[in-house]
């Protein structure tokens, strides 16, 4: 526990949330693999300022919901917390820094992206600063969209198909429709993320007049919605695949799938509680890894074509 009161490099990377990123990264490689099938300019060093860029912004959430959360007497030890995973419940340091870090974090990405904003029209800036507005709204302001049932669906489409298409957006200068048409399966995948933690933590959000889709669902309807969610999801980056890259595309992410049974099994067994909360939340961030990420890998073959 700290003594001194202040930020630690290493607090400030778990509130930053590192095992989330996986939610950015994906669409990030969507993003950029689209401009390279589509044969638009796109360096390396600018897929990787983009990625990072994204990275903060997704960071800046991380913090920015531990931070409100935290001020609002959400968090408590005894909600099955992981001590990386709430720093300012389990260590001493003032709120205030944890809030200066997500905002240092949106200033960041705005840095890094901004020498390719600047070149590349409105539309990319309409895009960037809706997500940031987005982010502060999703934790922050008197009615937090985490509060929400459109929790799920939002951060799933600002995640899953905002980020691919600023990105593309970034380097062609306007709107590329197709590449969301592409990030539908990445959607549905992050929105899981969020529903595999609003069902679980149902009873917490109740306490704190949460009303998240689950909530609404019901604990019954919410199970099941779940996972046929989860099905949904996995039959949709099977279809995609073989429609953007053929058969053998599909045929090799199903067979992968199959092959994946420790992977989805707890999706379909584990009880849905705050006890299982931590590990079914590693199993569904593994599977949008795995699974996400082999999709993407898929749809770069059409580089070869």
């Amino acid at each position: 526990m700290s003594t001194q009161g202040r930020l630690t490099v290493a607090q400030a990377w778990h509130l930053a949330g590192p095992p989330s990123w996986v939610a950015t990264l994906i669409p990030v490689a969507l993003g950029e693999v689209y401009c390279v099938v589509q044969g638009y300019h796109i360096t390396f060093i600018m897929a990787v300022l983009l990625g990072v860029a994204c990275v903060c912004m997704q960071a800046a959430v991380n913090t920015f919901n531990d931070y409100f959360d935290f001020q609002k007497g959400n968090d408590q030890k005894a909600d099955y917390l992981v001590q990386n995973d709430a720093v300012l419940v389990y260590e001493n340091v003032p709120p205030k820094q944890a809030l200066l870090l997500g905002i240092s974090f949106l200033v960041g990405a705005m840095v890094l992206a901004f020498p390719y904003l600047y070149k590349a029209g409105i539309i990319p800036w309409v895009i960037g600063l809706s997500g940031a507005l987005v982010v502060w709204l999703y934790s922050g302001g008197p009615y937090p969209i985490s509060y929400t049932p459109l929790g799920e669906v939002i951060s799933g489409m600002v995640m899953g198909c905002g980020i691919s298409l600023g990105i593309v957006a970034v380097v062609t200068g306007r709107l590329e429709w197709p590449v969301a048409l592409w990030s539908i399966p990445i959607v549905l995948g992050i929105a899981l993320i969020m529903m595999t933690n609003n069902t679980c933590d149902m009873e917490r959000d109740r306490q704190v007049n949460r009303h998240t889709l689950p909530l609404v669902l019901g604990r019954k309807w919410a199970y099941w919605g779940y996972r046929c969610g989860v099905v949904i999801w996995l039959v949709l980056m099977v279809v995609w695949s073989w429609s953007y890259v053929g058969m053998r595309s599909g045929f090799l992410l199903l067979l992968y799938i199959v092959l994946g049974k420790p992977i989805l099994v707890p999706l379909f067994c584990t009880p849905l509680t705050p006890l299982h909360r931590i590990k079914l939340m590693k199993d569904i961030v593994q599977a949008n890894f795995i699974y996400g990420g082999t999709y993407v890998a898929l749809l770069a073959l059409m580089i070869c074509r």
